[in-house]
């Protein structure tokens, strides 16, 4: 009975041996389509690869847009850009901030033009005020305290801020808290107090400056020639406590209080402004 059990052999149905054997066939068949389509991505993918790093995708030209007062060859050399250079390679947010340390040069976008261009589009800064710089010459700054740049004298119809900027300083430093406080008021005066503005001064000691602004009186029809009266000194307070509030309190006493013989206008508390005037005048 042994024996005989060792003699039999297993006998499988043809049909699920022709099916093992197409599986079979089907897996090495994927495989290879897969082995296939990887290699083609691979090629494809090396082939942009080489096409993006040609030189026919390579910086040809560089455009500049908006700057007025910086040199178009200081702005790509500050850009970091140079003709040749991969067209992919270029990092428009790394050449904006380093554009945008350059002292005119307010906000700064670099975006590339494809195949071979780059665009380098600039807003420069405008000085709202000017301020003295120690052993002569001036510097004019933005409302934002930045000095774009050093001139001989002074500008007309940009008011001057109190203090020295030290010798040897040089475009695109900022000013001081407390200075850049004042350039920012100065750049908000409205059409009534930019037409009278002469110019700011500080008060106080550096721990609390105070900021006073100088305007030009008003005087009666026909006494342009004579002797004029002393500037109206406006006194705003600490540097940067409610700006707006302030200049909108000014504003309205101007429009609506007769400007002569005015000696002081007080709008450090804006809801409650004050004005005194001038003794002796009528």
């Amino acid at each position: 009975m042994t024996t005989q059990a060792a003699d039999r052999r297993v006998v499988v149905d043809p049909r699920f041996a022709e099916r093992r054997a197409q599986v079979e066939r089907d897996s090495r068949r994927r495989r290879r389509n897969q082995l296939l389509g990887g290699a083609a991505v691979l090629a494809l993918a090396a082939a942009c690869i080489g096409a993006l790093r040609s030189p026919l995708f390579d910086v040809d030209a560089i455009q500049v847009v908006g700057a007025e007062h910086t040199p178009v060859a200081e702005v790509v050399a500050a850009s970091g850009i140079v003709i040749g250079q991969q067209l992919f390679d270029v990092d428009g947010g790394a050449a904006a901030r380093q554009l945008e340390a350059l002292p005119w040069v307010r906000r700064a976008r670099v975006a590339r033009a494809w195949p071979g261009g780059v665009r380098i589009s600039v807003v420069e800064r405008t000085p709202v005020a000017q301020v003295a710089v120690a052993g002569g010459g001036w510097f004019l700054a933005d409302g934002y305290g930045r000095l774009v740049a050093q001139v001989p004298e002074p500008e007309p119809g940009l008011l001057v801020l109190d203090g020295v900027v030290p010798a040897g300083a040089a475009a695109g430093l900022q000013l001081s808290d407390w200075a850049t406080g004042a350039a920012a008021l100065v750049g908000r005066f409205g059409e009534r107090v930019a037409s009278r503005a002469l110019g700011v001064r500080f008060t106080g000691d550096e721990a609390e400056r105070s900021v006073e602004v100088l305007l030009r009186p008003e005087v009666a029809a026909g006494d342009e020639e004579g002797e004029l009266p002393p500037a109206v000194v406006v006194a705003f307070g600490p540097v940067g406590v409610e700006v707006g509030a302030k200049l909108d309190a000014l504003e309205a006493v101007l429009g609506q209080v007769d400007g002569r013989c005015v000696a002081t206008i007080d709008v450090v508390v804006p809801a409650d402004p004050r004005v005194t005037r001038l003794e002796g005048c009528e």
